[in-house]
Parts: structure tokens; sequence; C-alpha cells
């Protein structure tokens, strides 16, 4: 209903009608259709997806990697690529007097387009994203004042339509080399002023290909994210994640079972899984702990693949669960003043008291240490020769001596004295016999 839109839409909706005159709209979104056991899907909410970087081929490019069978299409989704608009200016907030000062579309334009799209949609709208965040400044991204006004703002249009806000931007060029933290270019007021942040990065190529091992798939698939801000309690803030991106749609998703939605493994499978890696770390010197510094949910980037998208309180409570059922026991290191609080077999080497110090650098590379040394070992055994062959008659060739098992005898029959005979008497003086 084109008469409904405002005029950046109108301008949009020609643009499409010439580019793509066999497909309706540019609107695309959820369409309700059958799922198993589970009725139909349903729009909750309206989204807006302003692109400052992409053009309209680019875009139908991605819907259609997304939704190549056009499943999901005529629903409450607006895409406004900001480039086929010709006299558009995106700037939210710009410097007046060297003071940041909101522009018009900063003060009611962005609430504008919210509404014509809750009235053309009559859906509430539930997602604003704004990409890359820092084009919509027309000053420095660094500068901490303009940063703040803009965080401001969008917080006031979030409370007031009960929008969630998403800002895309780019990592910072200077945490390229170090992959254990990456955060967003510019100014830190951009994470400081939001509820939560979450950085998104490809790996170098040894860590594409050591992951890309662990699930069967191609380096090029492997990417890693990281929560680097939250703010409620007992987010796994700094927890290193690895997804796979589908090679023909783009998407994101976890390796495990359940994938995005929850790990659907059995608390069995869990189970002998976890007691499995806990005995292999204990036994490579790296073992783990319910919870702490090296608790299995603090360090699941170590766990199997079955285990990494567990949540804390599951691989706690089967932690727990292991030790009540004495398929693990807790141990300390030999002579250690502390409590028993690393996890291992009953037989383990903490357990009994044979492992003193902990082994060094990550557990990975221990663990690696560990294989390689009881891979030597397993060699070495197989290829020593017996001191003492062990002959086995009948076997053709040869002396008639085979490396082996010495046959098991049938044991012998313990023998059964009869009555003994009476010893006779010696002859003592004039007594008879």
């Amino acid at each position: 209903k084109p008469h409904r839109l405002p005029l950046e839409l109108k301008r949009i909706a020609r643009l499409h009608s010439v580019l793509h005159p066999h497909t309706p709209s540019l609107i695309c979104s959820y369409q309700p259709r059958e799922t198993s056991g589970r009725g139909k899907v349903k729009a909750a909410g309206a989204t807006i997806f302003i692109t400052l970087e992409d053009d309209n081929t680019e875009i139908h490019r991605r819907v259609h990697a997304l939704d190549p069978d056009g499943s999901i299409r005529k629903g409450p989704a607006y895409v406004i690529p900001a480039l086929e608009l010709e006299g558009f200016d995106p700037t939210l907030v710009t410097s007046k007097d060297r003071k940041a000062t909101l522009t018009t579309l900063g003060k009611t334009g962005l609430q504008k387009i919210i509404n014509h799209v809750r009235a053309d949609s009559g859906f509430p709208v539930s997602l604003l994203i704004l990409d890359p965040a820092g084009d919509f400044l027309d000053v420095d991204e660094n500068d901490a004042t303009y940063v703040k006004l803009l965080m401001r703002q969008l917080r006031k249009v979030s409370y007031q339509n009960s929008t969630t806000i998403v800002l895309l931007g780019h990592v910072s060029k200077a945490n390229k080399d170090n992959e254990s933290f990456f955060t967003m270019r510019g100014s830190s007021a951009w994470i400081a002023n939001s509820r939560f942040a979450i950085s998104i990065w490809p790996p170098v190529e040894s860590a594409a290909k050591e992951e890309a091992e662990k699930f069967s798939c191609d380096p090029s698939q492997i990417v890693f994210g990281c929560l680097v801000k939250a703010n409620h309690q007992g987010a796994p803030v700094g927890v290193k994640e690895t997804y796979i991106k589908d090679a023909a749609s783009g998407r994101l998703t976890l390796p495990s079972p359940g994938g995005n939605h929850g790990n659907t493994a059995t608390d069995e499978e869990l189970m002998n899984a976890l007691v499995d890696i806990c005995g292999k770390c204990a036994e490579a010197g790296m073992p783990f702990t319910i919870s702490g510094k090296t608790g299995l949910f603090e360090n699941k980037d170590d766990l199997p693949p079955l285990l990494r998208s567990a949540s804390k309180h599951r691989l706690e409570t089967l932690g727990k669960l292991a030790v009540e059922k004495g398929l693990l026991v807790k141990g300390k290191l030999t002579g250690a003043q502390q409590q028993p609080t690393y996890l291992d077999l009953a037989n383990g080497p903490i357990a009994t008291g044979r492992l003193q110090t902990l082994a060094k650098g990550s557990r990975d590379s221990a663990l690696k240490r560990f294989k390689e040394n009881a891979a030597k070992a397993a060699a070495a055994e197989q290829s020593a020769p017996l001191a003492h062959p062990i002959p086995v008659p009948g076997v053709p060739g040869g002396n008639g001596f085979e490396l082996g098992t010495e046959k098991p005898q049938p044991a012998a029959e313990k023998a059964v004295p009869a009555d003994p005979v009476p010893k006779k008497r010696k002859n003592r003086g004039n007594l008879k016999r």
C-alpha cells in the first residue's frame, strides 16, 4: 500500500518495481508456516533494517540466500538501503557551534519511520538495526561526546517503542593480532552505553584449521564470537564461542546437536562425554573443577562439542551427579593443603596421589602432549620382544616357539594321602613288637 508509506519507502518501492518486476516487494519477513508438532510460526513484531553500505542488488542477493524458496516473505521486515535514496541524509548526530546536536532525523525522523512501519504492518516495531553505527555520525566516532548523545537518544526511542535497537560496527584493527579480545572501532562509549555487546570475527588460519577438524567442515566456515559486555548477572562475558557459517546463506549456527536452539543430547550422553573428558584432562595434568576459575562452564571451550552449548547450570549439575554416582571423584594435588576439588576418575593420577604439579600452558596443548606420550608408550610396548619366549607345542615351522601368552594349564588336583601305615616301633630291650 504505497500511499501509506513515507516518502523514503515509496522511493524504495519504485526502485524495487523497476529492478525486480517479478517479485512483489522489498518487504520480506516471516510468513506463517507449519512446523513439526508446534503449529504455525507467526511474526510477533516488525523489523526495520537501515543500511548505509548495501544497495538494492546486494540486499536481494542476501534475501535470496537466506530464503531461496520464498517461504518466509510477505511479512513485516522493512529494509531501507540509504544508498538508493537520492538526497537522503542518514546523520543522527552532528556538530553545531562545536556542540553535539541531534539532526531532524535524530530528533523526530526516526520516530516517524517507526510510526509509519507500525501503521503499515499492523505490528509493533520490535527490532531496529542501524548498519554501520559510525556512519550515522558526521563527526569523529572516537569522540565520546557525540557517541553518548546518540546512545541517549536511541535509548529514549527504544524505551518509548519497546524496541530493541542493534548497532552494527567494525572491530578495531588494533586487535587483529590478539584473538583473546575484540572491541568495537571508535570511542569506548559505544560499548559502555549499551546493554550488551557481541564481537564476531574470522579466526587466523591455524585456529580455523584446528576448529574445522573438530567439526568436520571447511576452515572458511569457522567464525569466532564472544560476549564482550552484558548488564545481567551471570552472563558468560569473555567466553569465546565457535560458530559454523552456512556456505549458502551465511547464517551462523552453533555446532551442537541442538544448534542455536539449545543442546538436545540426553543427560546420559552428556555425562558420558563429561566423565571421559575429565579423566583425560586429569591424566594430562590440567583437571577441571565443577565451578570457579577452572570450572566446567568457565572453560567450556576445552570441552567436546557435545557439551559446549550446555548451560552453566546443566554442566555443574552433571558434574555433581557424576560425583554422587561415583563416576568421578574429587581430589587434590599430592601435598596440597586445599580441599579436594579437582575432578578425576577413581583410578586417575589425582585420586591415587600420583599428580604433584599441574601441567603448564593451555589444556589443549596438555591433552596433545598426553596423547603423544601415550601413543609413544603403546608403540614401545608393542615393539619390545618378550625376554623368554613361551614354547607352544604343536605349532608348525620354526623351532616350536611362539611369542605370546602362556596357555593356562588346568589346575593340578591336590593329592589326598592314604591312611598312613603306622610305623613299627623299635625293639627296646626285651619288649616285643
